[in-house]
């Protein structure tokens, strides 16, 4: 079978890594573009908490700049949490069970496959400091825009395989799950960062639902 993996939040922390770092980061920035802010500490905590339940850092940040009655400054925060991203100092560190994961599907003769929205360089960087061996997938797709579902079809056409005989995993409905169930392809939502409170319609309900990678395996077994 062919598993589709995502990156951010599925393989590698993000939420309890870069997510809080480049909040305040966009904080600094609106606050330096004139943001009127009484205290920092507070508004920082807010973000944090709104972020928990926003569907993506951009609405985080809309959300914030409206309860703050000063819309004109959201530019300015989302163009610095999505840029000036350096990873070079930051600990970026594995999902608990990711490699043990990968490794006994690898076993078990699945194809392993990363699409990943982003920047190139960004994610690759992510990996490294994650230690997340690029030799571990037969194929690696980073894209920045928001085309998955164009990824899943070439892997799909590449490996000569119909949609029943893959899954996708990831932690985004919107991102990485719809464009999957579009083409007919088994999902997994990884219930982690923001996917923690998603509720789900008819329309976008997952095939699966997961809190651990450790789940996916016997998942795997049972619908290859």
């Amino acid at each position: 079978m062919l598993v589709i993996f995502d990156l951010d939040d599925t393989l590698i922390d993000r939420s309890a890594s870069l997510g809080p770092i480049k909040l305040k980061d966009a904080l600094a920035t609106m606050i330096k573009e004139g943001m009127q802010i009484s205290s920092v500490d507070l508004a920082y905590e807010q973000l944090l908490s709104l972020d928990q339940t926003c569907t993506s850092g951009k609405n985080t940040i809309q959300t914030f700049c409206k309860s703050y009655g000063q819309p004109q400054f959201q530019s300015f925060g989302i163009n610095e949490y999505y840029g000036n991203i350096k990873v070079d100092n930051i600990e970026i560190p594995l999902m608990p069970d990711a490699i043990p994961t990968i490794e006994q599907l690898i076993q078990h003769d699945h194809k392993i496959v990363l699409v990943s929205h982003g920047d190139f360089v960004q994610q690759i960087k992510k990996m490294q400091k994650a230690k997340l061996d690029q030799s571990l997938f037969s194929e690696i797709h980073i894209t920045p825009k928001r085309d998955k579902e164009l990824y899943y079809q070439k892997v799909l056409t590449k490996f000569s395989l119909t949609p029943d005989n893959a899954v996708v995993i990831g932690d985004s409905i919107q991102r990485d799950l719809i464009p999957a169930k579009n083409l007919g392809i088994k999902t997994i939502h990884m219930r982690h960062g923001r996917g923690k409170h998603i509720q789900y319609t008819p329309q976008t309900e997952p095939s699966f639902s997961i809190k651990s990678l450790k789940e996916v395996f016997d998942i795997i077994d049972k619908i290859k």
